[in-house]
């Protein structure tokens, strides 16, 4: 995985799956100077999943430090898959900003200062 390098800050990004995996690319990139990672995810809706997901940023962002953008498809899929949304930013193991699990809105933007 590669990383953006700026002139004040690195930004690095990780997949979807690959927040859910024991080594996870957020660990190796904060260990190398990333101080803000992106996650473009799909991950569709299940019974107390974001739960676990939120535990997860939440775990990692303590442990690593760094703020985690992560976003979250939402809506169905036109069969069979919900996408529960619930946009989220982190900065060492606090939330700053969420989006709400479902949403009537066809985009919902969340920010934090």
């Amino acid at each position: 995985h590669g990383a953006v390098r700026f002139k004040d800050t690195v930004i690095g990004s990780e997949t979807c799956e690959e927040l859910w995996t024991p080594k996870s690319p957020y660990v190796e990139q904060a260990l190398s100077g990333v101080e803000i990672t992106g996650n473009g995810s799909a991950s569709h809706h299940q019974l107390r999943k974001l739960d676990l997901r939120v535990n997860y940023i939440l775990s990692v962002t303590r442990k690593c430090g760094g703020l985690y953008m992560y976003a979250n498809q939402q809506g169905c899929d036109g069969g069979r898959l919900y996408y529960d949304g619930s946009a989220l930013i982190v900065c060492n193991g606090e939330i700053l900003a969420q989006a709400s699990q479902f949403s009537i809105e066809d985009v919902e933007v969340i920010h934090a200062v």
